[in-house]
């Protein structure tokens, strides 16, 4: 298990928001509906992992 800390959760914000960056600027009409359906569902995971590390984060600035 990774251990957790300050710095960890920012590097990770910052690599997961890339990440997400990349992905909005693939053109969905290029892929086929199954493709689109699965890149949607993988965002809205990973913006809610970003929105829970900052959750945590927070515990850390406190």
């Amino acid at each position: 298990m990774v251990e957790i800390n300050k710095d960890k959760l920012i590097e990770s914000i910052k690599q997961v928001e890339s990440i997400l960056n990349k992905i909005h600027a693939i053109d969905l009409n290029k892929l086929n509906k199954s493709q689109q359906t699965l890149i949607i569902r993988r965002v809205e995971a990973l913006e809610i992992s970003v929105l829970l590390m900052k959750e945590k984060l927070r515990t850390y600035e406190k």
